[in-house]
């Protein structure tokens, strides 16, 4: 029964993807539509005719299709965290996407950086308001400056922090899944099928 609805699932996400004979046409260039016997490509014909049967089927049911097909069109990265944020543990993501240590710093560091592009230019307005007499004497100010410049300090020591954390548990992964028995379930994570947009079967 779970084959059965992973490959309508699979097949949905084709029809959902080729909707119009333009994509039909390249999908046939790119061998990504299987062929008939004779190796010749399939007619539109008959793709509109199974297009209509599967979502007239869906229509009807839409538990015949695996949820996992069905979900919107999300990058790798925003998957990633919404699967962090309601799945344990934390660092371990829907599909692994860093399978080197230039990839994961890249992705880590970067957004660091942009951070601290935006942290300078605060922590020099802070510089200039402690150095006037008026701000000097600000209770508030002083406050607001004191808490800003510790967590400016201690906030990229504890992202950096993170970010070995996760250097580490990837590392660890990837030996897991490098080792003998490695080839698991959580090593073989299945792929995220994407769907662009759901057609209209009355106008196959």
């Amino acid at each position: 029964m779970l084959k059965h609805l992973c490959a309508l699932g699979f097949l949905y996400t084709y029809v959902c993807l080729i909707s119009c004979e333009t994509d039909f046409h390249i999908a046939n260039e790119t061998r990504l539509l299987p062929r008939n016997e004779d190796d010749s490509p399939i007619k539109w014909a008959d793709w509109k005719a199974l297009a209509r049967e599967l979502l007239q089927v869906h229509e009807r049911d839409p538990d015949v299709v695996h949820p996992r097909f069905l979900r919107a069109e999300l990058r790798l990265s925003r998957i990633n965290t919404i699967h962090r944020f309601t799945r344990l543990p934390p660092f371990h993501p829907y599909v692994r996407g860093w399978h080197n240590y230039s990839s994961l710093f890249h992705d880590n560091l970067a957004w660091m950086a942009t951070a601290a592009v935006f942290l300078a230019p605060v922590l020099t307005a802070i510089q200039v308001g402690l150095a006037t007499e008026r701000l000097q004497q600000d209770t508030t100010f002083q406050q607001a400056s004191y808490g800003f410049t510790v967590f400016a300090i201690l906030g990229p020591i504890c992202t950096f922090g993170l970010v070995a954390l996760g250097t580490l548990f990837n590392s660890s992964m990837t030996y897991r899944c490098s080792s003998e028995d490695g080839a698991t379930a959580q090593c073989m994570k299945p792929r995220v099928k994407l769907v662009t947009r759901r057609p209209d079967y009355q106008k196959y």
